[in-house]
């Protein structure tokens, strides 16, 4: 996302695709009204929001944020900082992006401001892990590590990314503290298999996990159970 900026208080800088009613790096809602659709920001601060999902228990809206890549010095480590992000969407929310990233720091390239002012990430996710596909997982069949779990779909190249993730919900539908491996390893592997880059993922009505993955072009499928070949369908 290319940000444009302007000053504001003679020091500190706006992101335009923040602020505003044509906010950007925002979720929109949108309502369909005598066959017109009319939209409007939701929420906004948010950085790519593509890892979404909402919970079909209490209707939350969780959302995966691809942080900013480099920080300026002598801030900048680019393996650790900063964190990706696990966001609680709610309507009217600004969630702080480019201002301030990680637990309300402020981002040095706009300048002093107050990061309270901003909703926190509910959880830091793994630095440059890059989150594109999120669904909640309640197949009754799977395993009791998968069962009622929010599943990450992490797409970066870096060391923390190429694998899929699990935060178990509790009895109040909220992520637990620690997330938990849940499809790992997906490093390449010459002669085993190649780096792995997984977009999204999402269940169906058998409990199946399916995910796609863009770095080789394939779509994967993870069962609770045996996977049971699919049989040909005949020809037309």
């Amino acid at each position: 996302m290319r940000r444009r900026h302007q000053v504001i208080d003679g020091a500190r800088r706006s992101c335009i695709e923040s602020e505003g009613d044509a906010a950007e790096a925002a979720i929109w809602r949108y309502q369909l009204d005598a066959g017109v659709w009319t939209g409007q920001v939701y929420a906004r601060g948010l950085r790519n929001s593509t890892a979404l999902a909402f919970d079909p228990r209490d209707g939350r809206l969780w959302q995966g944020e691809n942080s900013r890549d480099l920080l300026p010095a002598p801030t900048d480590d680019a393996e650790k900082l900063p964190h990706d992000e696990l966001n609680l969407v709610t309507s009217g929310a600004h969630h702080g992006w480019p201002y301030c990233y990680d637990d309300g720091v402020p981002d040095p390239a706009f300048g002093p401001l107050d990061c309270a002012r901003y909703v926190k990430p509910y959880r830091l996710l793994p630095p440059h892990s890059a989150p594109l596909g999120m669904a909640v997982y309640e197949a009754a069949g799977a395993p009791p590590a998968w069962r009622r779990v929010l599943l990450i779909a992490l797409h970066g190249y870096r060391a923390q990314g190429h694998r899929i993730i699990g935060y178990a919900l509790d009895a109040h539908g909220m992520p637990g503290p620690t997330f938990m491996p849940l499809v790992d390893g997906w490093s390449a592997r010459p002669g085993s298999h190649p780096l792995g880059a997984p977009t999204d993922i999402k269940q169906d009505d058998r409990g199946r996990l399916w995910v796609t993955e863009d770095r080789n072009g394939t779509l994967l499928v993870i069962s609770p159970g045996p996977v049971e070949a699919e049989r040909p369908h005949p020809p037309r």
